[in-house]
């Protein structure tokens, strides 16, 4: 039952892993956005499940059923069910996921120019002043690579 438990555990972060991408896009949130909404549907899931775990003692009470401690750990916090966002609650765990999980490569930043301009302010002090042409470098034979070898987007 662990590896049951430890593949429950993936499939859980992975289809939030998911949304989260999904919904930021379709949507496109920005990124403060879309973290308040991961915190605000991980509230919802708890208070939902708490109602859920209230219902079933009451009704197990009523019937003589005696409740035990591993119907207790599903309504847990432990549980990745009942909070499926907790490694993915702050950006950079939810980059680090994308780069682990799903093979995501990140654009890099080159400066193409730097020019630097010397002048004098009004109070006769010398001051540089740099001017940088920057551009985004997309690796995108390595990105396609990427995706062609992961499963779930040739699945999708």
């Amino acid at each position: 039952t662990t590896a049951l438990t430890e593949n429950i555990a993936n499939d859980v972060r992975n289809f939030c892993a998911k949304w989260i991408l999904k919904t930021s896009e379709l949507r496109k949130l920005t990124r403060k956005a879309s973290l308040g909404i991961v915190e605000d549907v991980s509230g919802l899931i708890r208070q939902i499940c708490s109602i859920l775990h209230q219902q079933v003692s009451r009704h197990l009470l009523r019937n003589n059923i005696s409740i035990t401690d591993d119907l207790m750990d599903i309504f847990s916090e432990s549980n990745d069910v009942i909070t499926p966002f907790r490694s993915l609650t702050t950006f950079h765990q939810q980059l680090n996921f994308y780069k682990e999980n799903f093979n995501l490569i990140m654009p890099r930043k080159e400066i193409i120019s730097e020019k630097r301009f010397l002048f004098t302010t009004c109070g006769g002090k010398h001051k540089v002043k740099v001017q940088r042409e920057e551009v985004f470098y997309v690796p995108i034979i390595d990105t396609l690579k990427q995706m062609l070898q992961n499963k779930t987007i040739l699945k999708e």
